[in-house]
């Protein structure tokens, strides 16, 4: 599949799916939609990755955040809003749920030129 002009591996994918089910679908939903049970407890609602819609990103305007701002998002949390930083997961998985997450959102498959800094 190609996101954001970067060809990922279907079994990249099939892991991050694995690491989205496991950490982060109680928050963001199975849809990805921000709706997930664990988010009622929450001040500050999950993002909505159908959405495509990033409030930390080094991405000017409207344009798609980097692989890089999705991974450092991953590690580091947001512990403001609830985001739990995983740095406990393996940069592997960090990747392939990065990757993961752009499935929620067709903006990913139309953007040609975001900017994917990070390896698959």
């Amino acid at each position: 599949m190609v996101l954001g002009g970067q060809t990922v591996a279907p079994e990249v994918l099939e892991r991050g799916l694995k690491v989205y089910s496991l950490y982060c679908s109680s928050c963001h939903a199975r849809d990805g939609s921000g709706e997930g049970n664990a988010a009622r407890s929450l001040a500050t609602k999950p993002r909505d990755f159908r959405q495509a819609d990033f409030k930390y990103k080094s991405t000017d305007g409207d344009a798609l955040p980097t692989d890089e701002d999705l991974l450092g998002t991953v590690l580091n949390g947001r512990v403001d809003t609830g985001m739990p930083a995983w740095n406990g997961l393996t940069p592997e998985d960090r990747q392939a749920v990065v990757h993961y997450l752009k499935t929620f959102s067709p903006r990913w498959q139309d953007d040609k030129t975001a900017d994917a800094k990070a390896s698959p």
